[in-house]
């Protein structure tokens, strides 16, 4: 075989190669080692050879290693920049962990800020509401002395101008100038007027007087955090309440009430406050700007005693609902809430082995219900309602 054949022998063994994926055999009566290293290097596996040399049989070898090693290295790069694109990917998730914990511990710290804000407040409502309360009595006790005053001045006014119309003209000229003086200080002022303003101006003042009473007994409810547990009137802690927060909530909405008689519950009233503040704060929030109605509402259901607090607000998209009682969940703007109000919510009511249910549109409003036992399984004193988790919300 002359050289030209076997170049373009090598050729179309080259496109065979090529072509199909076979193991190919070369054989030649005659060739170089220039054409055995060509067509090894084309992708030959064997070269028959009548007489093999030496050299051939190096060359051989030396091809089929290099190809090995060619594609050993190729595998190794391979496996490496599949190890490396892992290792990006998980270095990736690990700084994605480390900026959501970065986040949660900056919202935790914001918190807990928060919640000892909330813990010195509820202190100072403490205080003042025992400092207050002290003066209001006073005030209260010399108003009621001062409303017996003015029904004894009345009283005697009327029978003093009864005795002037009946005098004759011979008694009224022996008193001609002190007569005047009364005749001239009456057309000043409308005595009858005067006495009727008087009593209404007292009675304003006294019911000014219970209602901040009523306040700071509210106040002095809600800051109370003892854990004990006592018959509640859960009616009377819905009037409580709603004293407390009337002056924040009455601009958003109008409020509509319907209790009906319940049993006294055992519970702590200072932690039911706390739920029943956190859901009127809600409701109120909910209505902001819309001029809505607050619905409170009270019954018995069966042997539970049911507390329904509805609004018609911006109502709690559905993805949210499953996730409203978990803990640091909340729709709010950062620094407008903390997250844990209807958390706690959930741990107080369910701490004394009720529920707590909500159903809410979008739009339409939002209606929670709270459900709880007039007839408790047990004579425990207490809960496992910490004490200082209440006034965190």
């Amino acid at each position: 075989m002359d050289q030209h054949n076997t170049q373009a022998n090598l050729a179309l063994e080259e496109n065979i190669v090529e072509s199909f994926q076979f193991k190919l055999v070369m054989s030649c009566a005659i060739g170089s080692i220039l054409s055995v290293a060509v067509g090894f290097a084309i992708g030959g596996a064997e070269w028959l050879y009548p007489a093999i040399l030496t050299s051939v049989l190096f060359i051989g070898v030396a091809a089929y290693t290099n190809k090995l090693l060619r594609q050993a290295i190729n595998d190794r790069m391979n496996k490496h920049a599949e190890l490396h694109r892992e290792q990006e990917q998980k270095l990736a998730q690990a700084i994605e962990a480390a900026e959501q914990l970065k986040e949660r511990l900056e919202n935790n710290k914001q918190t807990l800020v928060h919640a000892e804000k909330m813990a010195s407040l509820g202190q100072l409502a403490a205080g003042v509401a025992h400092e207050i309360n002290n003066p209001v009595g006073f005030v209260m006790s010399n108003l009621c002395t001062f409303k017996e005053y003015i029904f004894f001045l009345d009283r005697l006014s009327k029978q003093l101008l009864e005795l002037l119309g009946s005098l004759n003209k011979a008694e009224k000229s022996n008193h001609e100038k002190l007569i005047l003086d009364i005749e001239t200080t009456l057309k000043i002022e409308d005595l009858d007027y005067i006495i009727s303003d008087s009593n209404s101006l007292i009675e304003e003042s006294l019911n000014g007087g219970v209602r901040i009473k009523e306040i700071v007994s509210g106040l002095k409810g809600y800051a109370h955090t003892s854990d004990q547990t006592e018959d509640t009137d859960v009616n009377e802690l819905i009037e409580q309440t709603l004293h407390i927060v009337w002056n924040q909530i009455k601009y958003n909405c109008t409020l509509e009430k319907d209790l009906t008689p319940i049993p006294s519950l055992r519970l702590a009233p200072g932690a039911f406050n706390q739920v029943l503040l956190n859901l009127l704060m809600n409701a109120s929030h909910a209505m902001e700007g819309s001029a809505g109605t607050l619905t409170v509402r009270s019954f018995m259901k069966e042997d539970d005693a049911v507390i329904e607090i509805s609004d018609t607000g911006c109502g709690i998209a559905e993805e949210n609902l499953k996730k409203i009682f978990d803990p640091f969940f909340t729709t709010k703007a950062v620094g407008e809430g903390t997250g844990l109000g209807m958390s706690i919510c959930y741990d107080i009511v369910t701490g004394y082995g009720g529920k707590i249910e909500v159903v809410s549109e979008l739009e339409k409003g939002t209606k929670f219900s709270i459900f709880m036992p007039t007839k408790p399984s047990n004579d425990e004193e207490g809960t496992n309602i910490d004490s200082k988790q209440l006034k965190q919300a």
